[in-house]
């Protein structure tokens, strides 16, 4: 009866959301839903699954592409884009969230969290080009991102030049296998104050390329 997830056993490599159904011996079990696609050594625990909750993936998908079409042209060639709110309460996070150009507000790392349940190794937050660069501000404020399963190896990944400014204010980064916050594009003028790292394998901020990067930092840098 404990919910489950397996990472890699749902549709399209996704994970498998189910119960247990049954108990073979100590290293087997059967569950309720068979798996879409095959999957193997992947890593699960059940008292943490039993509290998670449900997978969230494509309703924060289809919030953030539904707020997309809400941007409008401001001045210039500037995007004018709503804010998304994020109530406070666990999201459950199976695959990449491709970010929009609009911004994120939760309610406080204590509150907002985004549980990672896909694969290790992993992406949670893609930024892809086209979306946050150029003429568009974004940012995300008051939100943590968490292993939730397993440890993803990226937190949030730039695949697009941000000429405006991205903004990173009171979130926090828990646990990634690689780097928590990574570049891999040239310009990105990225702003950020009070974040908190904590158990990252790797860099918290890596820029992996060599083109240039404007950083801003204000206040203080937990």
């Amino acid at each position: 009866g404990y919910t489950i997830y397996v990472p890699g056993a749902g549709v399209n490599g996704g994970a498998l959301q189910t119960t247990v159904g049954g108990f073979t011996d100590t290293n087997h079990l059967v569950l309720a839903t068979g798996a879409s696609t095959s999957s193997s050594g992947q890593t699960v625990s059940f008292l943490f699954h039993a509290v998670i909750g449900t997978d969230d993936t494509a309703a924060l998908q289809a919030a953030i592409d539904g707020a997309k079409t809400r941007c409008n042209a401001g001045g210039g060639t500037w995007n004018l884009c709503p804010t998304l709110l994020f109530p406070a309460g666990n999201y459950v996070v199976s695959n990449s969230v491709n970010y929009k150009s609009v911004p994120w507000m939760g309610m406080g790392t204590q509150k907002t969290a985004l549980l990672w349940v896909g694969a290790t190794g992993g992406t949670m937050v893609y930024v892809p080009a086209g979306y946050a660069g150029g003429a568009s501000w974004g940012g995300i404020k008051g939100v943590q991102f968490r292993m939730g399963t397993n440890w993803p190896k990226t937190h949030i990944e730039f695949d697009a030049a941000v000429d405006a400014g991205f903004f990173l204010e009171e979130d926090g980064f828990l646990g990634a296998s690689g780097n928590s916050i990574e570049l891999t594009q040239g310009f990105v003028n990225l702003h950020w104050q009070k974040l908190r790292w904590d158990s990252i394998g790797g860099y918290m901020v890596r820029f992996a390329s060599s083109a240039p990067c404007w950083v801003a930092s204000s206040a203080v840098i937990d």
